[in-house]
């Protein structure tokens, strides 16, 4: 039996790449059942090209609260989403057209011993206008004890998760490093990662308006990315989820810092 997808695209002022988002979305080779576009109030041309596909090909687009952030989109989303399985895409990003289709046949191969599926993805550099393969893994569980090798399983735009198994919402405090926090606490849930060595999107790098380029507390984000790498780097293998865990701890340290907190307003 065909499982169902939903497709969940949190936007916010998105305006010169918004069109070739939702036109990588239209042109499928296999359509998505399910499309879901979370709009953060956006002030710019956003919401007007949203509005031109809101309820075509099962497509829902939604404003909410303004300036609450990426993972309060993707909350909404998950909570709207009716497919068996949810996958995510930047909004700044684009789908390969046969991307929902290669979705399909994983999940067919795959499907009944993974509850989380993660894909490969190429990499386009604007300055040089170049698209590359990055952060490539091979076929096969996502072991844990070599996370600081698996560059990709960080963000949550190259993955397939099946709805019943999100046990955690993303941490809507957050604005930056969001989705890698959610990762870490659905492995340590027992989420299950199956890698396919197949490629679905293009993640395109250095979006002036991206997240990861206009950060508000951009010196506490470092320290975030510091704070991991260095437990990455002194951790023993022998127990990675306790090492998952001290990650955790130590980041929800920093973003319990009053100073922190207030930066982040």
């Amino acid at each position: 039996m065909k499982q169902a997808i939903t497709l969940i695209v949190p936007t916010y002022n998105e305006g010169p790449f918004i069109d070739r988002c939702i036109n990588s979305i239209k042109n499928q080779t296999v359509p998505f059942d399910q499309v879901i576009f979370i709009d953060d109030h956006s002030t710019d041309g956003t919401a007007k090209s949203l509005l031109t596909v809101n309820g075509e090909q099962d497509w829902t687009c939604c404003r909410f609260i303004k300036n609450q952030g990426v993972s309060a989109a993707r909350n909404k989303g998950i909570r709207e989403a009716k497919g068996d399985w949810i996958t995510f895409l930047d909004a700044d990003d684009e789908l390969l057209p046969d991307a929902c289709e290669k979705m399909h046949k994983a999940l067919e191969n795959y499907g009944s011993k993974a509850n989380w599926i993660q894909f490969n993805h190429f990499r386009h550099y604007a300055k040089i206008d170049k698209t590359v393969k990055k952060y490539w893994n091979p076929e096969g569980w996502i072991d844990v004890k070599n996370l600081h090798d698996k560059h990709c399983w960080w963000g949550v735009w190259n993955k397939l998760i099946r709805k019943d198994a999100i046990e955690w919402p993303f941490p809507d405090e957050m604005r930056y490093g969001e989705d890698g926090i959610w990762v870490l606490q659905h492995l340590l849930d027992g989420a299950k990662i199956w890698q396919v060595n197949e490629e679905t999107v293009v993640h395109h790098f250095e979006n002036p308006n991206s997240l990861t380029k206009s950060k508000t507390a951009e010196q506490l984000d470092m320290l975030e990315n510091e704070l991991r790498y260095i437990l990455w780097q002194n951790a023993s293998p022998a127990d990675p989820y306790e090492n998952i865990k001290a990650i955790i701890e130590c980041i929800d340290r920093v973003r319990e810092n009053p100073v922190y907190k207030e930066i982040r307003k």
